[in-house]
C-alpha cells in the first residue's frame, strides 16, 4: 500500500509539472480561438453541426432547466434577408444617431438620449459599428454557411441569458476543436427587437422564446486562430487573512456618481481613445488578410502594406495579429474610455501565462 501511495504522488507531481510547463488542449482550444469574419463558400458537413449542438445540449444550466431553442439556418436566401433587415435597422438609427459625421454634431443630444436609455447597446464599440454595416463595410455572417440563431426561454430559472451564453460557448469551441471558425453575432437583434413579427414567424418562434443572440460558423480562409495579447484585468485575490491585488489596473477602479451621468462624447479623441496597432513592414507580404477580418474597418491597404485609418476606431481584439502569416502585426495598445463607459481595473497587454 505505501508503494501505491507513492506511486501515486509520484504519478501526480509529474502531471503537475507538465500541467506547470504546457497549456491542455482545452486550454489551447480557449486561448487561440478568434472571432471568424472571413469565410470560404463550402458549407459544413451536417454531422458536424449535430455535433456542435450536441455541445450546447450538454452545457450547465441552472436547475438544469436548459432554457434554451437553437435553430439552424443553412438557406442562403434566409441569412441574406434576415442581414437585409439588420442593415436596413443599421441605416435608419445612423439617420437618427449618427453625430460623428462633419455636418451632424446637432444629433450629439439626440445620441446622449438614447444612449442613457439603452446604454449597453448604445456603448462606443457597437454605436461604432452602426454605420459600418449600414454601409456594408462590416457584414453581418461575413459569409459563413451556417448559422445557429440562440434564443432564450423566459421563463428560465434564475438567469436563462446566462445558462445561454454558457451553452453557445460550448458550441463555439466545439466548433473551434473541429478546425472551423465562428463568430457571435448579437446585431441580429435589431431584425428581432424591431420586426420580431416577421422574423418570429419565419422561424415559428412564440411564446416563451425570445431571440438572444447567434453563431456564425464556417470553414475559415486563412489560419485565424491563435494567441494574441490581452489586457489583464485587476484581481482580488484573499489567502491566508491577506488581501492581495494581481495585476492591479491603471486607471481608478471606482466610477463617481458625475461620471455615471455623463455620456461621453465618441468623437472626441480624449474622451475616447481606441486601440492601436503596429506593423514591422520588413515581415509584411501585403496579403491583405487583415484588411479583410478587421470588425471596425480600420485597417487599409497603401502600396500593399496595411496601415491604420486615421481615427479608425479599432477594438485592440488581435484578430489581425493572429491571422497575419508572417507575425507582421503587434497590439500596441487598447481601448480606453471615458465617463459613464469608463475603462477600468486594466493593466498591460500580455500574452496567454502559463501561471
Amino acid at each position: 500500500m505505501a508503494v501505491e501511495m507513492k506511486e501515486v504522488k509520484k504519478d501526480r507531481a509529474e502531471s503537475l509539472k507538465a500541467l506547470e510547463e504546457n497549456f491542455t488542449e482545452t486550454e489551447k482550444i480557449i486561448l487561440s480561438r478568434r472571432s471568424t469574419r472571413w469565410y470560404k463558400k463550402e458549407q459544413v458537413p451536417e454531422f458536424m453541426v449535430k455535433r456542435i449542438l450536441e455541445a450546447g445540449r450538454f452545457a450547465p444550466s441552472a436547475g438544469n432547466c436548459q432554457p434554451w431553442k437553437f435553430v439552424v439556418v443553412r438557406e442562403p436566401s434566409i441569412i441574406d434577408d434576415l442581414t437585409n433587415t439588420v442593415v436596413m435597422m443599421c441605416k435608419l438609427f445612423r439617420a437618427i444617431l449618427d453625430y460623428q459625421t462633419p455636418g451632424n454634431f446637432w444629433k450629439f443630444p439626440i445620441a446622449k438620449l438614447y444612449t442613457h436609455l439603452m446604454p449597453k447597446k448604445l456603448h462606443p464599440v457597437p454605436f461604432s459599428a452602426i454605420p459600418l454595416i449600414a454601409d456594408r463595410k462590416l457584414g453581418l455572417y461575413h459569409g459563413a454557411q451556417t448559422v445557429i440563431l440562440l434564443f432564450k426561454d423566459v421563463r428560465g430559472v434564475t438567469n436563462p441569458d446566462l445558462d445561454c451564453g454558457i451553452a453557445g460557448q460550448n458550441m463555439v469551441l466545439a466548433a473551434h476543436s473541429m478546425g472551423l471558425g465562428t463568430c457571435w453575432v448579437s446585431f441580429a437583434s435589431l431584425a428581432f427587437d424591431y420586426l420580431g413579427f416577421k422574423w418570429n414567424k419565419v422561424f415559428g418562434i412564440k411564446y416563451p422564446y425570445k431571440f438572444i443572440t447567434s453563431l456564425a460558423i464556417g470553414w475559415p480562409m486563412g489560419k485565424p486562430d491563435g494567441f494574441v495579447d490581452r489586457p489583464a484585468h485587476s484581481v482580488d485575490w484573499y489567502e491566508n487573512g491577506m488581501k492581495t491585488v494581481v495585476d492591479p489596473g491603471k486607471t481608478d477602479s471606482g466610477i463617481s456618481l458625475g461620471e455615471r451621468f455623463t455620456i461621453p462624447n465618441y468623437a472626441d479623441p480624449r474622451q475616447t481613445h481606441w486601440g492601436e496597432l503596429n506593423f514591422d513592414y520588413d515581415k509584411c507580404n501585403g496579403c491583405g488578410s487583415c484588411e479583410h477580418i478587421c470588425p471596425a474597418s480600420a485597417i487599409e491597404l497603401k502600396d500593399k502594406k496595411p496601415v491604420l485609418i486615421t481615427g479608425a476606431q479599432c477594438m485592440a481584439c488581435g484578430d489581425c495579429m493572429a491571422i497575419c502569416p508572417k507575425e507582421a502585426i503587434r497590439v500596441k495598445s487598447g481601448y480606453a474610455f471615458s465617463q459613464h463607459f469608463k475603462t477600468i481595473d486594466h493593466s498591460d497587454l500580455k500574452p496567454p501565462r502559463l501561471k
